[in-house]
């Protein structure tokens, strides 16, 4: 049973994480996951944030330094509002507008279960 899945700077790209993204949905013995390091932009990490959506066991979700922008920030959102399981969210660095910013931070807010978030992001008009 594979609990634990890190594609930690393995050259992962945007195709391939979206071809994860599918196998993660259908894996629900899947805790952790770490793409982090991995230029798979804007639609990987979409993918990624949607299989995650309704995910029974996912704990650690880690997309550091992907590339994404404040157009993933709508997925990360409902994430935050559908995961009750999701303990550990890193998003950082990513570039987000303010009022994405304040919608992300509230949902964090308001999830009880969610211990470690790192959003560092910087502003964008």
């Amino acid at each position: 049973m594979i609990t634990k899945i890190s594609f930690r700077d393995s050259s992962l790209t945007k195709n391939e994480a979206i071809k994860f993204a599918r196998f993660m949905k259908a894996s629900t013995s899947i805790k952790e996951v770490d793409v982090s390091e991995n230029k798979i932009h804007n639609e990987g990490v979409e993918a990624i944030l949607d299989a995650s959506i309704g995910h029974p066991r996912l704990e650690a979700l880690i997309l550091e330094s992907t590339g994404a922008s404040d157009s993933v920030s709508s997925h990360i959102v409902s994430l935050i509002k559908s995961n009750s399981n999701l303990k550990i969210l890193r998003l950082s660095p990513i570039q987000l507008k303010k009022t994405s910013i304040n919608n992300i931070n509230e949902c964090i807010s308001k999830n009880i279960n969610i211990f470690e978030p790192e959003l560092i992001a910087t502003t964008k008009n």
